[in-house]
């Protein structure tokens, strides 16, 4: 039996096949894959463990996603991002890391790419062992 979306159980309409020893193989229809959302399997049958499943139908590739927008994130120009990025934001910590970053007053400016406008003013909190960074410049 199968159940799109909690919706009644109905009759599977796919394909059954035995791989080996009991292993059963069920290949569902693009009807039974039709409906986002979740997809309950029943297996019942006479002197043998019922077996329920559930599953989740969705619009994407869940195994090709991770990549692909990972992909996307890493090899992005930031070049025209960088002035919108959020504060508290990845594409922030990537800049900290491939721009340079200056000590002003009691504060650390992290610099946008041309190494001129500021993109984020954090103040300097030490303990009295610690010695603030000065600079760090890329490549330096």
């Amino acid at each position: 039996m199968i159940s799109q979306n909690g919706a009644a159980e109905a009759n599977f309409a796919g394909s059954v096949t035995e791989l080996s020893n009991g292993l059963y193989y069920y290949q569902l229809t693009s009807g039974e894959l039709a409906t986002t959302g979740f997809l309950s399997l029943r297996v019942t049958k006479t002197n043998v463990l019922q077996f329920v499943k559930e599953f989740e139908v969705v619009t994407w590739d869940p195994f090709a996603m991770p990549s692909s927008v990972a992909s996307q994130i890493l090899q992005q120009d930031i070049t025209s991002l960088q002035a919108g990025a959020a504060k508290p934001s990845l594409l922030t910590a990537i800049l900290k890391a491939v721009s340079s970053v200056q000590r002003s007053g009691s504060n650390i400016l992290t610099f946008q790419l041309d190494g001129v406008t500021v993109k984020l003013t954090q103040a300097i909190t030490v303990n009295s062992a610690d010695q603030p960074i000065d600079t760090i410049g890329v490549g330096s």
